[in-house]
């Protein structure tokens, strides 16, 4: 989706438009699902829902995680199980059509704990910075791991310095489910316009929405019928808004 000197402007916009319906697509579809499921429902069961709403829109679904309050403060990457969702849950989903891939997390929450909010706001913060320092290297020419300092710098400054750790923080995005991951001394170059997905996590939070960094960040996987706060960029004059947890029912 990158101009260079073999794309003309024609294809490149045609490619965005393409990929701007495929991301708005698959997120209606997640939201659908997420105002359906309960307390009661199996991560299994959700899963299956994701599945099957993705496919009616002609979708394939090669990554479909469905993390309960349980397992999701255990693990990163929840593979669904028969487990309830419980208090609260986690909707992830990388959906490929026509050669477009495009990821998208959605947290319902039931009942859910004093802290999630927190570490909710935390993450969603991470993932502005992660936009903003994107934003910033493909204008200024620098790396995917000047991103991922950047983004390293962010959870430091929001209260969970090692977090990173636990899981990768996403990258670029397009034909593939990542087209890269960032990561120290990363060398990969950072174009525009390009869409990118970040997924940071802070133990039981997790912050994923597909961008596209081109005159600025567009969130493409958002509807405006999910409710979402701006977030503040760590160390750059940019703010992003990204989705709250929903108020699920029972």
């Amino acid at each position: 989706m990158h101009r260079d000197a073999t794309g003309g402007e024609l294809a490149v916009t045609f490619e965005l438009e393409r990929y701007r319906t495929a991301s708005l697509e698959t997120t209606r579809a997640v939201e659908a699902v997420a105002r359906e499921i309960t307390s009661g429902t199996t991560e299994r069961k959700a899963a299956s829902a994701l599945r099957r709403a993705l496919s009616n829109r002609g979708f394939a679904s090669p990554v479909v995680l469905v993390g309960g309050s349980d397992r999701s403060v255990r693990q990163r990457h929840f593979t669904p199980t028969d487990a309830p969702l419980d208090r609260f849950g986690h909707l992830t989903v990388v959906a490929e059509r026509g050669g477009h891939n495009v990821a998208v997390t959605r947290t319902v929450a039931f009942d859910p704990p004093e802290w999630l909010r927190d570490r909710h706001d935390a993450t969603c913060r991470v993932a502005a910075t992660a936009a903003a320092a994107t934003l910033d290297a493909a204008r200024t020419g620098a790396t995917a791991g000047d991103v991922f300092d950047a983004i390293r710098t962010a959870y430091d400054a929001v209260g969970y310095p090692d977090e990173w750790r636990a899981h990768h923080q996403g990258g670029a995005i397009g034909y593939e489910s990542r087209e890269w991951t960032a990561g120290p001394d990363a060398e990969r170059p950072v174009l525009e316009p390009f869409p990118y997905a970040w997924n940071p996590t802070i133990r039981g939070a997790k912050c994923e929405d597909t961008i596209l960094v081109d005159d600025g960040v567009q969130v493409l996987t958002s509807t405006g019928d999910w409710p979402t706060t701006s977030y503040d960029a760590v160390g750059f004059d940019d703010s992003v808004a990204f989705h709250d947890p929903l108020e699920g029912r029972d």
